[in-house]
């Protein structure tokens, strides 16, 4: 967006023809143009953010995958997100990232799971409509 912001300008398209175009405000527009003509092509490239970079504490990983990989929750048939957190004592916020991290993904049924439910049967019969 930023390539194109520039090339429209220098072609006379106006700043607010320009941000229409690309869906943005004209400010962003704007400050695109400024920077490029102070600095350049660097002037359009990713800037460091301000601010603590967040971290997550080795020992809250190492719980969440050990809970995730060696557990079976009592309540259900596999790990959610939000049942992690639970159990874990961290935010789901945490859990995203770590699972992510580790490419897990327990929360997705890739596999048939054996119910606990005494009367999922009867449940599933009345639901879909079989009947024996």
């Amino acid at each position: 967006m930023r390539a194109k912001i520039i090339l429209q300008i220098i072609e006379g398209i106006t700043p607010t023809n320009v941000a229409t175009a690309q869906q943005t405000s004209p400010k962003t527009v704007y400050r695109w143009r400024n920077r490029f003509e102070q600095e350049g092509i660097e002037g359009l490239r990713e800037r460091a953010r301000t601010g603590r970079p967040t971290v997550i504490e080795k020992d809250v990983v190492d719980r969440v995958l050990f809970v995730t990989t060696k557990r079976i929750p009592e309540e259900a048939t596999h790990w959610s997100i939000e049942l992690m957190a639970k159990y874990a004592a961290v935010t789901p916020w945490q859990v995203r990232q770590i699972w992510k991290a580790a490419d897990l993904r327990p929360h997705w049924l890739k596999t048939f799971k054996i119910s606990s439910d005494p009367e999922f049967t009867e449940k599933v019969i009345d639901i879909v409509g079989l009947y024996m």
